[in-house]
């Protein structure tokens, strides 16, 4: 980094300014992320939870029949 930097012209501060910004933007992706996850995850717990529930209904609908 600091080569291309000293081949553009950059300032050390200029350098620093970047990867900062850098780091923020990577930060925002993860956080981005993990919401994304936390949402997928209660997602597939309610859909496990409704599955549950059906597949009592039949087999209480099977019990009932027998």
């Amino acid at each position: 980094m600091q080569q291309i930097c000293d081949e553009v012209g950059e300032t050390d501060e200029d350098r620093d300014e970047m990867l900062l910004q850098i780091d923020q933007e990577c930060l925002d992706v993860y956080k981005r992320k993990v919401a994304q996850a936390v949402k997928s995850r209660a997602h597939l717990l309610q859909a496990l939870a409704d599955a549950k529930v059906e597949f009592s209904r039949l087999l209480s609908a099977l019990g009932d029949k027998t």
